[in-house]
């Protein structure tokens, strides 16, 4: 259920990024070539920090690429702050729905950097309270 979710949140950045913010950038930044060059370059990051996530979800082994898309997704969520503070509303919809995604992302992400996806206990509860391994086999 978790995998499902992170690459859930993972498709939702990449379209809110790739869809959404290059939409509104030629909406907003179309006459402007210089601000639309700039606003595209920020919808490229963020279908890139999708992807990555979306890749993450299959590579549970891999910490180092965990601990980038952390650290991207954490970078993006602070510019989706400045956004929102630029813009004077920071509860804006599309800022809150950045950031929703955006710290799911980063749970999930510090999850699988932590070494704790993918990891399961299949002991008893006894032997886990115990630390007991089972019985000792012969070589």
């Amino acid at each position: 259920m978790i995998r499902y979710t992170d690459r859930t949140l993972a498709v939702l950045l990449f379209l809110g990024a790739v869809v959404g913010h290059t939409y509104g950038s030629f909406k907003l930044y179309g006459h402007n070539p210089l601000m639309l060059f700039w606003a595209l370059h920020a919808s490229v990051l963020g279908g890139l920090l999708g992807i990555l996530n979306f890749l993450r979800t299959f590579r549970r082994e891999d910490r180092v690429l965990a601990w980038i898309t952390v650290a991207g997704t954490g970078i993006w969520t602070v510019f989706a702050v400045q956004f929102g503070v630029l813009i004077g509303n920071p509860t804006d919809q599309r800022v809150v729905v950045f950031i929703a995604v955006s710290l799911g992302l980063i749970a999930l992400g510090l999850r699988t950097a932590l070494g704790k996806a993918g990891e399961v206990d299949h002991r008893v509860p006894s032997q886990r309270a115990t630390g007991f391994e089972g019985a000792p086999t012969r070589s």
